[in-house]
Parts: C-alpha cells; sequence; structure tokens
C-alpha cells in the first residue's frame, strides 16, 4: 500500500511547495512522525521536488509548480529515482517533528565523507555537507535558532511569526521561509546561495546585506561580493556529485578538503589561481580526486598525501 495515499495529493502538495499553513504542518508532521518508513517517505519526495526545482531554477509560476508536484506525487517519479537522490537520512521522533515556536534543542552531524539529512521540529528540512554540524538550540523567543559549522542546505518552514536565524560564528542568517545552501567552514571563508525567498545577512562589524533569489553572497580574501548565479551547481553534493565550472583551484581543494577533512595546500601559492572545470563523486577517494586533477593541466601538476592521510600538497612537476 502506498502511505502517501493516506494524506491528499493537495495537501502533500502544499507542504512541498512550501504554502502549507501552520495546520497542514501540523497534520503531514503527525502522519510522517507515525513510523520511520513514513517519515523516510516525506523527506524522498521533499528531496526529489527541491532536486527538480534547483534543476529548473525558480521561474516557474506557482501553478506550473503545483502541476510539477502533482506530477510526481501520482508516480511519474519512479521510487528508485527518488532513492537514488538519497544521501543519508537522520530522523526525528512524532513529538519533535510537531511545529513549535522555538526548536528542540538537539546536536547533529555529518562526519567526514559522508552526508546527512533531517527534518526539525517546524518542518524545516536541513541537508548537512560532509564534516559539518548543527547546533539547534531553544533560540530566544519568538525566533526558531540554529548554528552552523560547516555546510548546509536549508528548505525552512514559512512561519511569519518566528524567524529562522542560522548562526555562522559571528554572521547571522535571518530568513522567514526560504531555500539557500550555506557553506560556513571557516570564518575566512563564507558564502549563501540563494534559491527562493530572501535572506539578510549580518555579521559582528555591522555589514548587512539582503539576497534575493539566484543571487550569492561570498567572503573571501578579507570582502564581500555579491554575484548572480546562473545554476545552482555547488549544491550537487546532496545528490553524490561535487561540480565545479570554471572556479579556481583554490575553491576546489577548498570543497575537497572539507569533505575527507584534509589539510590540502600549494607548493607554489601561484598554482591556487589556475582555473578549474570537473565533476566527482563522492565514493571516489582522495588520491583519484587528486589524480584527475594534476591530470587535467598536461601532467605539469603532481601530488603527495601524507603517510597519516591527513594532508596533502600540490606541486609543479
Amino acid at each position: 500500500m502506498n502511505n502517501k495515499k493516506m494524506l491528499s495529493d493537495e495537501l502533500l502538495t502544499r507542504w512541498l511547495s512550501g504554502e502549507a499553513d501552520e495546520r497542514e504542518r501540523e497534520a503531514v508532521a503527525a502522519w510522517a512522525g507515525e513510523s520511520p518508513e513514513r517519515e523516510q517517505e516525506l523527506l524522498e519526495m521533499k528531496k526529489v521536488f527541491l532536486a527538480s526545482f534547483i534543476q529548473n531554477g525558480n521561474s516557474e509560476s506557482a501553478g506550473k509548480k503545483r502541476s510539477k508536484v502533482r506530477r510526481l506525487l501520482l508516480g511519474s517519479l519512479s521510487a528508485a529515482a527518488a532513492s537514488a537522490l538519497l544521501i543519508g537520512v537522520g530522523y526525528m521522533t512524532s513529538s519533535e517533528l510537531h511545529p513549535q515556536p522555538a526548536l528542540s534543542a538537539l546536536s547533529i552531524s555529518a562526519p567526514s565523507g559522508q552526508t546527512s539529512s533531517m527534518m526539525l521540529s517546524d518542518s524545516t528540512t536541513v541537508w548537512l555537507n560532509s564534516n559539518s554540524e548543527l547546533q539547534v538550540a531553544d533560540g530566544v523567543k519568538g525566533e526558531r535558532t540554529v548554528a552552523l559549522r560547516g555546510e548546509a542546505f536549508f528548505d525552512v518552514a514559512k512561519d511569519p511569526e518566528h524567524p529562522f536565524v542560522v548562526k555562522c560564528g559571528q554572521r547571522n542568517i535571518r530568513v522567514l521561509g526560504t531555500s539557500f545552501n550555506v557553506s560556513s567552514y571557516s570564518p575566512e571563508h563564507f558564502a549563501i546561495d540563494l534559491l527562493t525567498g530572501k535572506v539578510e545577512m549580518s555579521d559582528e562589524n555591522g555589514f548587512t546585506c539582503t539576497l534575493s533569489p539566484m543571487e550569492r553572497l561570498e567572503f573571501n580574501d578579507g570582502k564581500y561580493s555579491k554575484t548572480r548565479i546562473g545554476s545552482t551547481e555547488e549544491r550537487g553534493w546532496m545528490d553524490g556529485f561535487y561540480h565545479f565550472n570554471d572556479i579556481s583551484l583554490r575553491d576546489v581543494i577548498r570543497s575537497i578538503g572539507n569533505y575527507y577533512n584534509v589539510t590540502i595546500g600549494f607548493a607554489d601559492p601561484s598554482l591556487a589561481d589556475l582555473r578549474c572545470s570537473c565533476t566527482f563523486r563522492k565514493e571516489d577517494s582522495l588520491s583519484h580526486i587528486l589524480s584527475v586533477i594534476c591530470k587535467a593541466y598536461k601532467g605539469e601538476l603532481g601530488y603527495r598525501i601524507s603517510p597519516d592521510g591527513d594532508s596533502a600538497v600540490i606541486f609543479r612537476k
């Protein structure tokens, strides 16, 4: 029996599209909390919807989006295809799934080489990248507050009366209902990619910036920059891939190092500015990835991994 038929297609459509009100979110959460299988099915459907939405951008009308969700619910996407989109899912209990003004306190982490996803008590869904941790505090009154170290994709449940706040060190991201990717492994490098909605970022020095859909805010080399993003390949990690399209080798190595929790450096600092386009699977080994990168530069680069596997260096031959 297909469990999702126990909820109406219209209700699931509204929930997946982020249009459900609090009463409807409670109904979906109560249904999902009755068994791990239902929670898994719900997160699968949410992941499939987001993946489809990311791939096609956010320019579709509301009617087209609802039509797309309905097609997914009616079975145009196979269960195998849905499962292929999952990385690793952590599930909450039914009481934790029930919407509350403040989030229940807990700590979630994704070890090196792994990713995970979960649903918070307010129906917000979160995907954690490798070597990342999310602290969920009870927050100040009237706010839903989490603290992130690492990288995560958030699909925040709409609740105008209770803003959602992501703390990244001395930076705060404030949202109402939106979907966005945050990378904050270190204070020296920080990035937000906004898919839907609107977010406001502020830091300890009084800098404030508001992002609109398909914009990126990045902090690098001691300064902020805001740019338009034409695609969302950077979130390929949610589906088991890393996509890099004509970016600096420095940024490629940073992402790989974060995933494997390895410090990767350059014997010649000028190598960091080389441009790189490549795609890797998450199951690829560090040595394989570094070998492919070095060969892409006509064999002029080489690499060494330390005996303990904690560090690596790329050098010019």
